[in-house]
């Protein structure tokens, strides 16, 4: 019964639960497939898909601080620190975060599909974050753009990485993080369920938008005076 249940995320639709859960399984085949981990995800459409379910989790918050730096799979075993009751498995993989401070968390993709629907709060939250990074996306791309107009190469201020385009680079939030950030200006608003949104049905693969127009003039006034975003090189 519950594989019926559909699963939207960050505007890509399954019309099951066990379709989501294929689609985050190939994502840990994939890297297994490849014969060399710990393995970095790069896809940034998988990228937007495992930010968007983890979004759903209780613990999200909890998880992503200080800030998330970039998502690998890796064997269980490797990891005896955060699975002491599966270090046996040795075949088991999963999916980790960096996290900004250096320190790694994991989380089960699939597992989260499961939980999916149980807690709608959840996932009006993870909707509403999902419109919250889609409204500022133009600036964001601006913003990257910018830090190359002009420069034959721009260095990764925490990597020191050489960078000759925008697109080796990514904008990450360090201080406030994304969590603190979007969590910060919901609550200028009254919470989380005070925002509505809508359906774009002209761009229904975008997911979820803004409906008030005027909380979306804000928040990207909010973003453009609080965020610190950080021009750094892609993980590879």
């Amino acid at each position: 019964m519950g594989a019926r249940i559909p699963v939207d995320l960050n505007g890509k639709h399954f019309p099951t639960k066990d379709a989501a859960k294929a689609y985050f399984k190939q994502i840990l085949h994939g890297a297994k497939d490849s014969g060399s981990l710990p393995q970095t995800i790069v896809d940034e459409e998988q990228i937007q898909m495992l930010e968007a379910i983890l979004e759903t989790d209780n613990e999200a918050a909890q998880k992503l601080e200080p800030g998330l730096d970039y998502f690998f799979v890796d064997y269980v075993r490797n990891h005896p620190e955060l699975n002491k009751k599966h270090i046996n498995r040795k075949n088991d993989i999963t999916t980790f975060i960096e996290r900004l401070d250096g320190t790694v968390v994991d989380f089960s993709a699939t597992g989260l599909v499961d939980d999916y629907s149980k807690d709608t709060a959840c996932i009006h939250k993870a909707d509403v974050k999902s419109a919250l990074r889609e409204a500022i996306e133009p600036y964001r791309l601006e913003l990257r753009e910018n830090a190359f107009r002009g420069k034959r190469e721009v260095i990764c201020p925490r990597t020191f990485i050489k960078m000759t385009n925008a697109h080796q680079a990514r904008v990450i939030y360090k201080s406030p993080s994304w969590e603190k950030l979007t969590s910060d200006f919901v609550s200028t608003i009254g919470g989380w369920d005070k925002i509505e949104l809508f359906i774009d049905q002209n761009n229904v693969q975008q997911g979820k938008r803004l409906s008030d127009r005027k909380i979306e003039h804000d928040w990207i006034e909010y973003w453009k005076t609080n965020s610190s975003p950080i021009i750094c090189a892609r993980i590879e």
